[in-house]
């Protein structure tokens, strides 16, 4: 079963501090993020067996399927991105749901409740969302400073640039020049 050798794939990699998604952080605004969706949908499938075993009474799956989607979680943790963190915080809600559903049909061992307090204390000390600020300011000055025509409005019907859009960021730009040269 194709899902099967997928969460197997999953339990493995989940444990991995960090990961390197392939994404080219120096396009701006239009970096292309397509682990971003595949991401929810591992957890969205870690959910459905953390669901299963908890009703099985399988403690030990149940716990591996938490703490894999906290893992898959944090892989994106240092990306720079709002988004990255705003996927990253809802897989990790998604844990917490997952882990209280657990709590309510199975018994976890003493080691694991404290491994899971772990995961939780980890959780809540994360300051992705901080990194993810100073990426997309770094970002946006970066696009104030080098304007470039190709990745504002794209017109969907004529894939054709409206240059009118690029007119606020382009009198930004030359105010702040002209008063960076004033001093």
């Amino acid at each position: 079963n194709s899902n099967q050798k997928c969460l197997e794939s999953l339990h493995k990699t989940a444990g991995l501090e960090y990961s390197r998604y392939p994404a080219d952080f120096r396009q701006g605004n239009a970096t292309y993020l397509p682990h971003i969706s595949e991401i929810r949908k591992y957890a969205q499938l870690l959910q459905l067996e953390t669901i299963l075993a908890a009703e099985n009474d399988k403690s030990d799956t149940a716990f591996s399927s938490i703490e894999s989607i906290f893992g898959i979680a944090g892989s994106i943790g240092k990306e720079p991105t709002i988004v990255s963190q705003l996927v990253r915080t809802s897989c990790e809600a998604l844990g917490i749901s997952c882990l209280e559903y657990s709590l309510n049909r199975t018994d976890f061992s003493d080691e694991q409740l404290v491994d899971l307090g772990k995961l939780l204390a980890k959780i809540e000390n994360s300051n992705g969302i901080i990194s993810a600020v100073l990426g997309e300011r770094i970002m946006a000055l970066d696009m104030i400073m080098h304007p470039n025509p190709m990745y504002f409005n794209r017109s969907s019907t004529n894939n054709s640039i409206n240059f009118l859009s690029l007119s606020p960021i382009l009198f930004l730009y030359k105010t702040a020049r002209r008063h960076r040269s004033a001093r």
